[in-house]
């Protein structure tokens, strides 16, 4: 998503789809400074948290429901131009 708020500037929120290397590994549980712990959850079970914002549904819906991923390489400015 990129939003332009003004001519001096443009803010693009990337957002990074990623798989646990261990599907058995437990989710962070310690609450600190960035989050009060983290869980695996289900894109239905997503409506039921209290998140700080709406994106992670969004994006998680977007996602389940077959939407377009791009792969890392679209980032790399080494490429051919």
């Amino acid at each position: 998503r990129i939003r332009t708020y003004s001519s001096r500037y443009v803010r693009m929120r990337t957002i990074f789809l990623a798989q646990p290397v261990d599907p058995d590994q437990l989710p962070k549980s310690v609450p600190d400074y960035e989050s009060v712990g983290a869980a695996w959850a289900s894109v239905e079970e997503l409506s039921t948290l209290r998140l700080r914002g709406t994106e992670p549904l969004h994006w998680c819906t977007h996602v389940a429901q077959g939407g377009e991923v791009y792969p890392l390489s679209v980032l790399d400015d080494r490429g051919e131009r």
